[in-house]
């Protein structure tokens, strides 16, 4: 095999791995991890597990959702083992969560956002996320109940404690959000809605984005200073919030597709890595 074929077949392989959401599954998985580290407690592996599948699932297979009733049947005759591992994932969700009615309700909500989300509605076939503002609200809001707010109620914290937090979660990924916003990355190349860069300008996007890094920036200083957080994981997040401050002062719509996919996704792996090494 040629060097050029390899390095085409890599390059394959390397989009497929960022479009598909591999590597968004894996930002999410350690991003959890890094949640139950921060509070100094043992990492609930089978829910970082769960948590990073369902992320896969709902980015891959969300035209499930715009299935018409009528064609349902034989869709799910054809493809019978997506449906076998969607149901053993909604099995394992309730067996994590079962025992704790606010996990629960908690989840629902960011099911009933995802299902907007994804969702199309009549008559121009667009769905929550074609919307300039709802698409960044609601990726913040799921993101921050799944990855911090459940483990948060997990580890004993009170309610107003993980609601604090679960707000610092979702300015964080906020932010990572509209810095894709910034690069033009489409989720659905087939609606051409405006973005919120294309609404306000780039110039105000990333004042937007300065103010959601800051309010993290409170939230995590207010969570260590409380001893509801350490030392370490603070100090991770703020390594991560200053290298994200960085990559919108950059963020431009002409940045290959890698630079949000792969860099920006990354500020989710950052702080486990961060942590584990102090």
């Amino acid at each position: 095999m040629s060097e050029s074929n390899k390095q085409h077949k890599f390059s394959k392989f390397f989009s497929a791995y960022l479009h598909q959401s591999y590597y968004l599954s894996l930002c999410i998985f350690f991003l959890t991890a890094y949640t139950y580290r921060s509070f100094t407690h043992d990492v609930d592996w089978r829910y970082c597990i769960w948590v990073s599948l369902v992320t896969f699932l709902l980015y891959n297979y969300y035209p499930l959702l715009n299935i018409k009733l009528k064609d349902f049947g034989h869709f799910f005759i054809r493809n019978s083992p997506l449906f076998l591992i969607i149901i053993l994932s909604g099995v394992m969700g309730t067996l994590l969560m079962y025992d704790d009615l606010m996990k629960l309700t908690s989840f629902c909500l960011a099911l009933l956002i995802t299902y907007f989300y994804f969702k199309k509605h009549a008559p121009e076939e667009r769905s929550g996320r074609d919307h300039y503002l709802y698409k960044p609200v609601a990726i913040g809001i799921v993101y921050a109940v799944l990855t911090m707010f459940i483990p948060a109620q997990d580890v004993g914290l009170s309610l107003g404690e993980s609601l604090l937090l679960a707000v610092g979660r979702m300015s964080f990924v906020m932010a990572l959000a509209l810095i894709f916003a910034i690069c033009d990355i489409r989720e659905n190349a087939d609606i051409h809605q405006p973005t919120l860069p294309e609404m306000i300008g780039i110039k105000k996007t990333k004042v937007v984005i300065s103010v959601l890094i800051f309010i993290t920036f409170i939230i995590e200083t207010i969570a260590v200073l409380s001893f509801l957080t350490e030392i370490k994981s603070c100090v991770a997040m703020m390594v991560t919030l200053f290298i994200t401050f960085i990559l919108s002062i950059m963020a431009h719509r002409y940045r290959p597709f890698w630079f949000s996919l792969l860099l920006t996704d990354s500020m989710m792996v950052l702080p486990y890595s961060i942590i584990i090494l102090l």
